[in-house]
């Protein structure tokens, strides 16, 4: 072999080596592994104001930038919803420098912190656990090789659902919680996620502070649930919230924390924890329920409150399960059907309440022509089609904790 083919056969073997190193080290600009991070919480009411500036959210958000990782908001009110998700680009051109990938991931953190700063509460109330099942769900469909992180920023104080602090469940024994949410499978699944939680306990008026055993108290029930959901780590993080809390924002039921003096651990009585089965959806279409077009009026309601009365009923037997009263439309103006839906929302809970339901254990929704249940009611030319339309011109009572209400996750 001449000299030429040994200098070939040597520069053959160097790259082969070399590009066989790239693939077992993985040569790209990441310099860290994937992660996947979601984030529950939006301000409401009965908590002080949060700093989304506060390190223990900023850095969370910095390290996913840096690694180009997936980004989840989860809104945290009475009907929670995942309102922002983005992947986070990888440069186009290789080989940047350090200062220049900090650079990039320092932008991408303020933008993204601009898009928390939007988070807002909707609906009255406070559902925690279902939250943090959404955020669960977002993060099992990332990438199976991604840190997954989750991060919570909320008082814990969850007013509806499976988990509802209004019923006495700071005085209940923790195990007996648990041992019920596993019954209904309500434990979210948490396999090797980070969590990491924030301003746990922390409250505003008209909710009264909780005292130092009911904080305790509050984290050893939320952190065996986190556990028991296969958590891979939990960290409750002791950042101060501020003194100031949001105003206009959806009322949330006070939990009642008057008697500070009950040991937690040996109650004489024992709160039962109830956990009934989510009732079957109601669908009141405009064959069952009419209202005048295009307004929020019965056309008979004699006739609609007849038939809103069976349905009252079946709320009064099931006084634990708190339901979204949701009305939706046919296709048109977008912001007229919202207020159209959420008004014909409202008119049936207020019969329903006639009949002696309680207005905490409704919740109303307007969802206009966006609902998940929604069918296409309009030609090639955007020309209405009644046989369709009129399907969508309905108002339905779902149980919050029923599979219809999953529906709801992304809306």
């Amino acid at each position: 072999m001449n000299k030429r083919n040994v200098f070939i056969s040597v520069i053959l073997v160097m790259t082969l080596c070399i590009s066989m190193v790239c693939l077992m080290t993985d040569c790209s600009d990441t310099g860290n592994e994937e992660i996947a991070l979601a984030v529950v919480g939006s301000p409401h009411s009965n908590e002080p104001s949060f700093p989304l500036d506060a390190a223990s959210i900023k850095d969370k958000l910095y390290n996913c930038c840096y690694a180009y990782g997936s980004v989840s908001f989860i809104t945290n009110d009475g009907n929670p919803k995942v309102v922002y998700q983005t992947d986070i680009p990888k440069p186009e051109k290789s080989g940047l420098s350090e200062n220049k990938k900090k650079t990039i991931a320092t932008n991408y953190t303020s933008q993204l912190l601009k898009e928390l700063s939007k988070l807002n509460s909707d609906v009255s109330e406070v559902d925690t656990l279902k939250a943090i099942t959404y955020a669960s769900k977002t993060l099992s469909s990332s990438s199976p090789s991604a840190d997954k992180v989750l991060v919570i920023m909320d008082n814990g104080l969850s007013t509806v659902g499976y988990l509802d602090f209004t019923k006495g469940l700071l005085y209940a024994d923790t195990k007996t919680i648990v041992d019920a949410l596993n019954k209904v499978e309500a434990i979210p699944d948490l396999t090797d996620v980070n969590v990491v939680w924030m301003y746990l306990g922390q409250t505003a008026a008209p909710q009264q502070e909780l005292s130092e055993v009911q904080k305790h108290k509050l984290e050893e029930i939320w952190r065996t649930i986190l556990t028991e959901g296969g958590a891979k780590s939990i960290e409750f993080v002791n950042d101060i919230a501020s003194d100031e809390p949001d105003n206009n924002l959806p009322s949330v039921s006070v939990v009642d924390v008057q008697n500070r003096s009950i040991d937690i651990e040996t109650s004489e009585e024992p709160v039962e924890i109830i956990i009934e089965e989510p009732i079957e959806t109601i669908v009141l279409d405009n064959t069952s329920v009419r209202f005048i077009g295009d307004k929020a009026e019965f056309v008979d309601y004699e006739e609609a409150s007849s038939v809103l009365a069976q349905y009252a009923q079946i709320l009064l037997e099931h006084p634990n399960n708190k339901v979204y009263v949701i009305g939706t439309t046919a296709t048109g103006s977008t912001d007229f059907c919202n207020e159209l839906s959420v008004n014909r929302a409202n008119a049936v809970c207020q019969v329903l309440i006639s009949y002696g339901v309680p207005e905490s254990q409704l919740i109303p929704l307007g969802m206009g022509f966006e609902d998940p249940w929604h069918i296409d009611d309009v030609d090639d030319n955007d020309k209405q089609i009644e046989e369709y339309a009129c399907q969508n011109r309905k108002v339905l009572i779902v149980d919050v904790n029923g599979d219809d209400a999953l529906s709801l996750i992304h809306i």
